[in-house]
């Protein structure tokens, strides 16, 4: 007699970014500054809530999964972990590349990203219809690394990334953009 196969419980994959300090780490004031001083200086004041904000989320998501018999799959970054390169390659490995959420699938998909937002002038980008473009701002955002100034995450790779997740993997995405200057992306 055959034994009846167990159905997995569904999955639930996330990436949860907090990111309460954003731009050079060596340039951080040891005093608070005005707003207008930490512009003056190109450096975005911190944040006081969004890595309570991304901890939180996670502590939401883990309570309603558990609560419907989802199992979560999350990825946190705090803070120095959430770095341009570490966003991205999370988002890459962790959602776009996962073998463990099924191609075209209906997996459930989260990216929630609570920090700074920025505009930034693009006059070049064809894809901008004021000449300006929303970001995401890392925590190295202003810093230089490997010889290389870094910028924030634009809104079209954001997109590109999404679309291709929708592609792959299925259109079952949430995001969640916790972010000045959120509703352009």
């Amino acid at each position: 007699m055959a034994s009846a196969s167990v159905p997995l419980k569904p999955q639930v994959f996330a990436l949860i970014v907090g990111i309460n300090k954003v731009g050079r780490p060596r340039f951080w004031p040891r005093r608070s500054l005005t707003r207008l001083q930490y512009i003056a200086q190109d450096i975005l004041p911190p944040l006081q809530g969004c890595v309570n904000d991304a901890s939180l989320f996670k502590s939401f998501l883990e309570i309603y999964c558990k609560q419907n018999s989802f199992d979560l799959q999350a990825k946190v970054l705090l803070n120095e972990d959430a770095t341009r390169s570490g966003i991205l390659d999370a988002f890459t490995a962790h959602l776009l590349n996962n073998p463990a959420i099924p191609n075209g699938g209906d997996t459930p998909m989260i990216f929630l990203f609570a920090g700074h937002g920025s505009r930034v002038d693009a006059t070049d980008n064809k894809l901008s219809m004021d000449g300006r473009i929303e970001t995401i701002c890392p925590h190295d955002e202003h810093a230089i690394v490997n010889g290389k100034y870094v910028h924030g995450i634009p809104d079209y790779v954001l997109g590109a990334l999404l679309l291709n997740l929708a592609y792959t993997r299925g259109d079952h995405i949430t995001v969640i953009l916790d972010s000045c200057h959120s509703s352009g992306i």
